[in-house]
């Protein structure tokens, strides 16, 4: 069974996630080692800092441990686009309700997972934010270190010409 899938993910307002963002402008965010005087590293920090931080907490949306999905689309076969947002749904609810969606539908036959970037960014998050959230992940979601461009349960359409 072909599912067509596609996620969006922001970042978390976990207290984990805004704990590693604490962390990581603490002791990351720093002028270039070479700037000695203190008004230099000043105007440095006056200058860069915010835009920095910004940066940080944006790329927390893609990685899985400091971010969030609100929203999944997929498509199977024939059925109609289904897109679910975060709106009235936890995000636990979200993957549980497009694992049951491909529950419903795949009856004896196998998965095959089609997107862009699927391999490295889409199945890999599912994954781990059902682990994370206590979802239970079904044998046809293979865990990110099973996912191969040659896997045959996945076609990744932005490797697919590689290949």
């Amino acid at each position: 069974m072909n599912t067509v899938l596609d996620i969006e993910t922001i970042p978390s307002d976990s207290e984990y996630a805004l704990q590693e963002h604490a962390d990581y402008c603490e002791t990351k965010i720093a002028p270039p080692s070479n700037y000695k005087k203190q008004e230099t590293i000043d105007k440095w920090m006056e200058e860069n800092e915010p835009a920095l931080r910004e940066k940080h907490r944006h790329s927390q949306g893609l990685d899985a441990s400091t971010g969030e999905i609100i929203t999944i689309g997929w498509k199977c076969h024939d059925d109609p686009v289904t897109a679910i947002g975060r709106g009235n749904h936890s995000e636990g609810d979200l993957i549980q309700n497009f694992l049951d969606s491909i529950d419903k539908r795949k009856g004896q036959s196998s998965v095959l997972f089609v997107g862009h970037n699927v391999i490295k960014f889409d199945l890999p998050y599912i994954w781990r934010r059902a682990k994370i959230l206590g979802v239970q992940v079904p044998a046809y979601l293979p865990p990110p270190a099973e996912l191969k461009p040659w896997s045959t349960n996945v076609c990744d359409t932005m490797i697919a010409g590689i290949y």
